[in-house]
């Protein structure tokens, strides 16, 4: 597999390398492949306080409807789309 990566992430590769924390670019990039998949499996406190609140809110009917979230959620994003906030590389 070849990554085409922005300059700056190839040079903080480069710099983890150097600095001695990992063996090469590819040691690099696996711990934060690891790293991402251990963040996306856990939940902090605060994130699991936020969804319990908003279940205990839809209990008591206090939720919003789809329509009026997608206008808020466009609204907070400055009116672009999702995928225009989406940063993008290349996998070849």
């Amino acid at each position: 597999m070849t990554l085409s990566l922005p300059r700056d992430v190839q040079q903080l590769i480069d710099e983890q390398v150097k600095a001695g924390h990992f063996p090469s670019p590819e040691a690099v990039v696996e711990a934060a492949i690891i790293e991402m998949r251990r963040a996306d499996d856990q939940l902090d406190d605060q994130t699991i306080a936020a969804i319990n609140e908003g279940l205990e809110q839809a209990d008591r009917g206090e939720g919003v409807e789809l329509d009026e979230f997608r206008s808020q959620t466009f609204n907070c994003i400055g009116g672009k789309s999702f995928s225009d906030r989406t940063a993008s590389w290349v996998v070849s």
